[in-house]
């Protein structure tokens, strides 16, 4: 079976999918028989670049996703 999947590495929810992913494949008995193929998306095509967080903000918002997957 092939899987698509469409993701922004922008994007705090499809970082979620993704690791929801990850950890029902590992549970997933014919996970051999997976084809993953992951494809990029842009949520914001039209965003500007440079526009972003500085490494610490960055770092800080990273750390709010992870606290938050782990009370999901």
């Amino acid at each position: 079976m092939k899987v698509d999947i469409w993701s922004d590495i922008a994007c705090p929810f499809c970082y979620l999918v993704k690791r929801n992913f990850e950890t029902a494949m590992k549970y997933f008995p014919n996970r051999d028989q997976i084809e993953v193929e992951w494809h990029s998306f842009q949520l914001v095509p039209d965003a500007k670049s440079g526009t972003g967080l500085n490494a610490d903000d960055a770092l800080a918002a990273q750390a709010i996703v992870k606290v938050f997957y782990s009370s999901v």
